[in-house]
């Protein structure tokens, strides 16, 4: 009920970073007026965004009456979070039949005419921005479309069969007649794909394989990133996770243990793969994301061997073409592209020198190649709120793949390709909703705490440094819309980073980060110091004299302001949320230190 006086009181932006803090602002002003009806802000802002999107699905025309949100489904989503996980099953479940029968209507900003009249926009339309603009997977909407699908297939062979087994002469001519029209029904689509699916992947294998030169080779693969994308829409896994295993085949990156190079169409499937990569949302799960991201992150490293000019490292660009794949998908014989035949120079690839078709591939990379793997990673903001998880998971194990070896040693040097990546996608997708934005960040910094404890320095100082990268960016965005709680998200990792980094110099470098953030944002850190005074104990405690030294000669004057503003307004009269310097319960600790 309050959320409904809320969302009918003005007009709702249609950019998610605003939502957002709107749905932060009035889970705070809800619990400060309400403060035993939830166990934090948190469960109400979590609360809060769940109903907003019941709402949107459960009142939108156009959302198919079987496909909107079930009562378990919103009380699965509201209790998802930790914060959340508490919540009486039954109360939540109240929720949804008030929101369900009753439509919380929202204002929300109209257009112009072309004579200059205010129009309001239709429900549907509002429906839409909304949905866009929160980008939130939609899961219940594909719950049982699998099921459907397979037994509306079933029954479809079922009657087809039926037509020739019919005896009398009469219905066999019926059957015929039957037989030879229009195929207008969408449905009659997914029984065709599972009944040929294999067999066409089979032949696109094949004249990919003979193709003598690229334009013969694109025909293929394009048929079979058009058969990837339908077996996906048709709910055909299978089938889609064998194209899909195909494309990523279909390179010849990693043959180096049978002693085949890739061919000469290589240049045409790595365009292919990289343009599927941009573009595609769903490939299957992390394992799945991460067997076509190797490629992509072993394409980058080539990219850097031949950036040396004429003169680069021929062995090692060999190296990086033809060393076995971590995740090489397995495939089936009859989809196996043969790389052999078509184009292979053999005696260059015995005497460890570049193929002709593997030139090219270097050379592609210098112009459009280039370009091709940007987009990859640039792009990744199309992904929905489960989607952008997934994807940056699998980057962060393509990456782990980089720094240690399957038996857990590491690899020295270690290969910094994906988590540099991993670091770029995090600050790309930060106007996400800190729903979604906290599990990314989560992923994220898990990693970069592990490169933390890696013996490579220099993989210590890019980890360490993408943890600041991100964690200012985050603190910068805190500040500008007095979102005190994500300035705690922003600096937690830090404790654990200092925590399990085992040497001296990467606790230094740590403290310097958590140093340079109170520096910069001590004045307005709010929740962020308490982590931030933890990570200083740590600091203090530590048996490096260095990392004592270093650590509170830059924290000094930014603890000391801090302490002297609060201590002058303890006692006071002061509203929480103007105040976001060094909280009151924190002052003992940083007279301590």
């Amino acid at each position: 009920d309050a959320l409904r006086t809320f969302l009918g009181g003005f007009k709702l932006p249609g950019e998610a970073q605003k939502i957002d803090r709107l749905m932060e602002a009035f889970a705070a002003r809800f619990c400060a007026c309400n403060p035993s009806a939830y166990p934090s802000s948190d469960a109400a802002y979590i609360l809060a965004f769940a109903v907003v999107m019941l709402n949107t699905d459960a009142h939108n025309p156009l959302t198919d009456a079987s496909m909107k949100m079930s009562e378990r489904d919103f009380v699965s989503m509201a209790k998802a979070a930790d914060a959340t996980s508490g919540l009486d099953d039954e109360d939540v479940a109240a929720i949804y039949a008030r929101v369900s029968a009753n439509e919380i209507k929202m204002q929300h900003a109209g257009s112009m005419d072309g004579a200059g009249t205010a129009t309001t926009p239709t429900k549907t339309k509002v429906s839409s921005t909304l949905t866009q603009a929160l980008n939130f997977a939609a899961p219940w909407r594909h719950r049982s479309t699998l099921k459907d699908a397979s037994d509306e297939t079933a029954e479809l062979l079922r009657s087809t069969k039926a037509l020739f087994t019919k005896d009398d002469s009469a219905s066999a001519d019926a059957a015929a007649s039957a037989l030879f029209v229009r195929a207008s029904e969408p449905g009659l689509a997914r029984p065709m794909l599972d009944a040929a699916g294999a067999y066409m992947l089979s032949a696109l294998a094949s004249a990919f394989a003979a193709a003598p030169d690229e334009a013969r080779a694109a025909m293929p693969l394009e048929g079979a990133r058009a058969m990837l994308a339908l077996a996906s829409s048709l709910q055909l896994p299978t089938l889609r996770d064998d194209i899909r295993d195909f494309l990523v085949a279909a390179p010849g990156f990693g043959r180096q243990s049978s002693g085949e190079p890739a061919a000469t169409q290589s240049k045409e499937a790595l365009n292919t793969l990289l343009e599927l990569v941009a573009t595609e949302s769903r490939l299957g799960g992390v394992d799945a994301w991460a067997s076509a991201l190797e490629i992509v992150s072993r394409l980058e490293e080539l990219r850097v061997v031949v950036g040396a000019g004429v003169s680069f490292n021929t062995r090692h660009a060999v190296e990086v073409i033809r060393a076995p794949l971590r995740r090489a998908p397995t495939l089936a014989t009859t989809t196996t592209p043969s790389m052999g035949s078509v184009g292979i120079d053999s005696d260059a690839a015995a005497q460890g020198l570049l193929t002709p078709a593997e030139v090219a591939v270097t050379s592609w990379l210098a112009t459009s190649g280039g370009e091709a793997i940007e987009r990859v990673f640039a792009l990744s903001t199309r992904l929905d709120s489960d989607e952008i998880i997934i994807y940056a998971s699998a980057i962060a194990a393509v990456s782990h793949d980089e720094l240690w070896r399957a038996d857990g040693t590491p690899v020295t040097p270690g290969k910094l390709f994906a988590l540099l990546r991993l670091t770029e996608v995090a600050a790309t997708n930060m106007t996400r909703v800190r729903l979604v934005w906290s599990k990314l960040w989560s992923v994220v910094a898990d990693h970069l705490i592990e490169g933390v404890t890696h013996p490579d320095e220099k993989v210590v100082m890019h980890a360490t440094d993408s943890l600041r990268q991100v964690a200012n960016r985050l603190l910068s965005r805190a500040r500008a819309t007095r979102a005190a709680t994500h300035h705690a998200d922003a600096v937690r990792p830090f404790v654990s980073a200092m925590r399990c980094a085992p040497t001296e110099k990467a606790r230094d470098l740590v403290a310097s980060c958590v140093a340079q953030a109170l520096q910069r944002f001590g004045e307005t850190l709010g929740a962020g110091w308490e982590p931030a005074i933890e990570v200083l104990e740590l600091a203090a405690r530590d048996d490096g004299v260095v990392v004592v030294a270093n650590t509170f000669r830059a924290c000094a004057e930014p603890l000391a302001n801090a302490l002297a503003v609060a201590v002058s307004r303890e006692g006071a009269a002061v509203d929480d949320d103007e105040y976001l310097g060094l909280p009151f319960t924190c002052v003992e600790r940083a007279v301590r230190l």
